[in-house]
């Protein structure tokens, strides 16, 4: 159904944009993507800006494996190495789209093409300028990593952090008749 609605998944060259409250799904919804991403054999790039690597790694893990030891967990992994399973996860305390950009030039040194890259969470990235308020640099982020995803062809989804008031503004349903 997810495919239907975006008219036949996620496509290169754009920005998907992931916005809910606090803990009702976005992280995980970023790790679903970039599973089924590379489970197509597509080189994803994941960057957290709030959990650390091992933490990151380990979600991949619980979703693709289930509850394992570590040398259950390292064995399976060398599975999806061998069907070309390619996720490469970054933790960036802090990090610009000017940032991302040279992480994707750093992956290309080394032959590997990243073709989808996952942003957990867009708002915590660091805009590049002067700006008046938090709105207007998060703004401007947003359209940065749009332009990268179109610039460099990549398909980039970020998670975004609505607050009661912004959800509460407009329901969006998948039914057509409800968006009049």
């Amino acid at each position: 159904s997810l495919d239907k609605v975006l008219q036949n998944g996620l496509r290169h060259g754009t920005l998907t944009v992931i916005l809910g409250s606090t803990s009702i799904g976005k992280t995980m919804s970023l790790v679903y993507f970039t599973s089924a991403a590379a489970l197509q054999g597509i080189p994803v790039l994941y960057i957290s800006l709030e959990d650390a690597k091992e933490v990151i790694d380990e979600r991949f893990d619980s979703l693709w494996f289930g509850a394992t030891g570590i040398e259950e967990r390292l064995e399976k992994r060398e599975l999806t190495e061998r069907y070309n399973c390619k996720i490469y996860t970054e933790y960036c305390s802090s990090i610009t789209v000017s940032g991302i950009k040279a992480l994707l030039d750093k992956y290309k040194m080394y032959g590997i093409d990243i073709k989808f890259v996952a942003v957990d969470y867009g708002d915590l990235l660091v805009g590049e300028g002067k700006y008046k308020d938090e709105h207007q640099e998060q703004g401007q982020v947003f359209e940065d990593l749009m332009r990268l995803a179109e610039k460099e062809n990549k398909v980039v989804v970020t998670g975004a952090q609505a607050n009661r008031d912004a959800l509460a503004k407009r329901i969006i349903t998948l039914s057509y008749r409800d968006w009049e």
